[in-house]
């Protein structure tokens, strides 16, 4: 078994967090989330131990902008929205083992502990530095102004998402001061055209005292750091060109209404725990809590003596906050490890524009399956086809259509065929050969699906092949048996609902393991058929679409 096998070893996988304004669209699954889930499964079916935990990031300052425009408390904005990212995710199998709400009375507690104490070893550590810098703040607002108890008032800093610009790096459009499109991480005094978002109000600057990150030894411990758990030069050289500029260094709290407040000589009144660094990490420390109750281990994966590997995904919008925020901030106090591993991904567009929840451009997880009536297994597949690891992608809608037809149909005729050479009610040895294929296939995506080498869509792109050589590899009983193991063995971690099926109808027991190879190859006794993946037209799939995408 060799390479196949994972025995022995654990991993801690925990998603980034999603801001709970509004729900899981696949923009959000296509980048950091899918890819966790196939990772997930990856290591289960090797024999290792894999858990899957994140948290709401229910104190981001979008929660706070979409009560005020909804007119409900942010409270009401966090838990509505908490359920319905849960609801998506499972939509497209997606299985967290579970995902935390802070607002919940569970949590609240243990998550306020746990960032504060965070927060303060690194302040004790000697790792912090108090900073006054001009912000902006709101000089007056426009008679008749959208006004509640909610947004800022006048003589209040204008900051994260009540704030507009340009980015000073590539004079993108962009609220808050971190720019989704180049990854770059400023101060709001950076901006081009500062002004206010959501409401109307004039700004001026004034001088605010925030406390920031000031890691000893500078840049160079934090790349030597980077080095070890990022193996993307694309996404260090977003950090190398910050850090040219700032340093070790970034916001660690930030003037808020709404958030884990922190009170400090020197610091300005009104700051809370800044959501893209020290309260970034946190969120997954908590989720590292979770972790010990669910496994029985009594000691959180990120301590500094834990042997669990742990693994974040991100997009290149939370580039900094991860690289500089999250890894400076673990090597800032000496409870907690760094990361392990970090798996990162570029923007996914809808049809070459962003996913937009304001302007309706977007397709939720749920809806894709439940109103689009895409099957699942399908969509995982082209998502992972079509993803956005090395580029920027895009979600086009008769690509996926095409792409949903075309390799369900493939994978339905290859199936019914190896199905069709297998003896009823009798057990057939697997053959040899397409063993040994097998396990040079398996050996590949399982280079493919390690943390520092990994390649979504080589990944996925294993599974095709082997569809298409399907012809070739069931001409006999003892190949069609092999060809059906490997193909759950290969999907499983795309495709799992189909992957599970094809495994039990083989004849075998639990899900797909490499370990069924390992003690010489199992029977393959045929039990039950193997349905067909369904066909959609694109009338069924625009129930999901946005009405400007429909045709």
């Amino acid at each position: 078994m060799g390479p196949l096998s994972l025995e022995g070893q654990e991993f801690f996988l925990t998603p980034v967090c999603l801001v709970p304004n509004g729900r899981a669209h696949l923009g959000h699954i296509a980048g950091p989330l899918l890819k966790m889930d196939v990772l997930r499964r990856h290591v289960l079916r090797g024999g290792g131990r894999a858990t899957m935990i994140s948290v709401s990031d229910a104190h981001e300052s979008h929660v706070l902008v979409r009560a005020h425009q909804d007119g409900v408390t942010p409270e009401e904005v966090a838990n509505r929205n908490h359920r319905l990212i849960r609801n998506d995710l499972a939509a497209l199998d997606i299985a967290y083992d579970d995902l935390l709400n802070p607002l919940d009375a569970t949590w609240a507690q243990r998550y306020a502990e746990v960032n504060r104490d965070f927060l303060t070893e690194i302040v004790e550590q000697g790792s912090t530095t108090v900073r006054t810098e001009p912000m902006p703040v709101l000089d007056s607002e426009a008679a008749g102004a959208h006004s509640t108890s909610l947004r800022p008032r006048v003589d209040e800093a204008v900051v994260s998402g009540w704030l507009k610009g340009r980015c000073p790096h590539c004079a993108q459009p962009l609220v808050g001061f971190f720019c989704e499109s180049c990854g770059g991480h400023f101060s709001p005094s950076q901006m081009i055209d500062p002004a206010t978002a959501h409401f109307d109000g004039e700004l001026r600057f004034d001088d605010i005292a925030s406390l920031y990150l000031d890691l000893p030894g500078g840049p160079e411990r934090l790349r030597e750091a980077l080095a070890e758990i990022c193996k993307r030069p694309d996404f260090l050289a977003i950090a190398d060109r910050y850090m040219a500029v700032n340093g070790a260094s970034i916001r660690l709290t930030v003037p808020s209404r709404w958030g884990l407040p922190w009170e400090e000589d020197g610091v300005s009144p009104g700051q809370v725990i800044f959501s893209y660094s020290a309260l970034l990490i946190g969120c997954h420390l908590v989720a590292g809590e979770r972790y010990k109750e669910i496994t029985g281990s009594g000691m959180n994966p990120f301590r500094r003596d834990s042997r669990v590997r742990t693994v974040i995904s991100f997009g290149i919008d939370n580039a900094i906050p991860f690289m500089v925020g999250a890894v400076g901030c673990g090597l800032g106090q000496k409870t907690y490890k760094p990361v392990d591993s970090l798996l990162v991904n570029y923007f996914y567009d809808l049809e070459g524009s962003k996913f937009s929840t304001s302007r309706g451009h977007v397709i939720w997880g749920g809806d894709i399956v439940s109103l689009g009536q895409a099957e699942s297994d399908l969509t995982r597949a082209y998502l992972c086809f079509r993803n956005p690891e090395f580029t920027r992608s895009a979600f086009q809608a008769e690509e996926f259509l095409s792409f949903h037809n075309e390799v369900g149909a493939r994978v339905s005729d290859a199936l019914a065929s190896a199905a069709e050479r297998l003896p009823a009610d009798t057990a057939t040895a697997p053959s040899p050969e397409v063993l040994r294929a097998l396990t040079r296939t398996l050996e590949h995506q399982t280079g493919m699906l390690d943390p520092d080498t990994f390649h979504l869509s080589a990944a996925w792109s294993c599974v095709e092949q082997w569809i298409d050589c399907a012809p070739a590899l069931t001409a006999t009983p003892e190949a069609a048996a092999a060809w059906l193991l490997g193909f759950a063995l290969l999907a499983a971690p795309v495709m799992p609902a189909r992957a599970q099926q094809v495994w039990e109808a083989a004849g075998q027991s639990g899900s797909p393991n490499v370990a069924a190879l390992r003690d010489g190859p199992p029977r393959v006794t045929p039990r039950g058929g193997m349905p067909r993946l369904r066909t959609l037209t694109r009338g069924q799939l625009n129930a999901c679409l946005p009405a400007t995408l429909h045709k």
